[in-house]
């Protein structure tokens, strides 16, 4: 990944919407390649005009790109992982019918991803403002909009983004 500035996303000609709807899956196998600050803000501009229930915009955004806080937090995710799947390994990859809704190849994906994860060069965790208080369970959609632009923002700069739960 090239260092680019605000003004110039990746590839000669912008992404139309539709076309960036249509190429933004998750990525599991990330550049480790750092990411400018100019463009980080510019992608977190666009996630902060994400669409949520009332319009309030209640959402805040923690950003990590301390090496020691992700090599950390890698080996709680990977601690997570294990426990949720990496233990399944063998019969994951063997089924027929995939337990646990993961396809081998979306399996291998998600191992890469635990036992990588601390090499992205950023981590934005999105943070929905009074949900741990919160007694509805729909007050987490809210969030929803603003991570989508997000992941669509960071696409129109060539940068894959992932999401996960671990």
């Amino acid at each position: 990944m090239s260092s680019q500035s605000m003004e110039e996303p990746a590839g000669e000609q912008p992404l139309t919407a539709l076309e960036a709807l249509h190429s933004t899956p998750s990525r599991r196998y990330l550049s480790p390649a750092p990411i400018p600050d100019d463009v980080l803000w510019a992608i977190l501009d666009a996630a902060i005009r994400g669409p949520s229930g009332g319009n309030t915009q209640p959402w805040g955004w923690v950003v990590v790109t301390d090496q020691e806080v992700k090599d950390r937090v890698a080996a709680w995710y990977r601690v997570n992982w294990e426990a949720a799947y990496g233990s399944r390994r063998d019969e994951i990859l063997s089924a027929e019918v995939s337990p646990g809704g993961l396809t081998p190849r979306g399996f291998l994906g998600a191992e890469h991803l635990a036992h990588h994860i601390q090499e992205a060069p950023v981590w934005v965790f999105p943070v929905l403002r009074g949900a741990a208080d919160a007694t509805s369970p729909r007050v987490g959609s809210s969030i929803y909009g603003a991570v989508q632009q997000l992941c669509l923002a960071a696409r129109a700069y060539g940068i894959g983004t992932s999401l996960t739960t671990l």
